[in-house]
């Protein structure tokens, strides 16, 4: 039988799976590891943009997932449409302090700008709650997975 093509064989004889240094066991032989990824995203949420890698050792095919490298409200569209109901911010206040510079200043430069003073300070009263509902809609974002915590956090 010469003439017959060679059966390819597999390259290993079993698989293994590694996520975050531990096996993963039991793992149905026919299953793919984008199925596998996705039956194990409602234990483990950042396997949802997941990759990973393979390589064969001893005759085990090792698959390691490897989590995104991710922060908080990475998804832009999401945070712009949380976000889009608050009030757009006047930069009159600004402008202002652009215009006067950081101070010390002189009764007369307060006397001379007395009503843009008191109406960019009642602005900036009115407008004061917008951070604190900007940090609310940012704690409802959910959260992503980042593999490595920056230094100083």
């Amino acid at each position: 039988m010469a003439n017959e093509p060679e059966q390819k064989q597999a390259a290993y004889h079993s698989r293994r799976f590694v996520y975050d240094g531990k096996i993963i066991p039991n793992v149905p032989e026919g299953m793919s590891v984008a199925d596998l990824m996705k039956h194990l995203t409602p234990y483990f949420p950042e396997l949802g943009n997941a990759t990973y890698t393979e390589k064969v050792v001893n005759g085990v095919q090792l698959i390691t997932l490897h989590k995104q490298v991710t922060s908080k409200g990475n998804t832009h569209l999401l945070f712009l449409e949380l976000v889009a109901g608050l009030p757009e911010i006047d930069h009159a206040a600004i402008a202002l302090y652009q215009k006067l510079g950081p101070g010390p200043f002189s009764i007369e430069t307060l006397a001379a700008h007395a009503a843009e003073i008191q109406a960019a300070a009642a602005f900036v009263q009115q407008q004061i709650h917008i951070p604190q509902e900007m940090l609310r809609i940012c704690a409802g974002l959910p959260p992503v997975s980042t593999a490595v915590v920056p230094l100083g956090f």
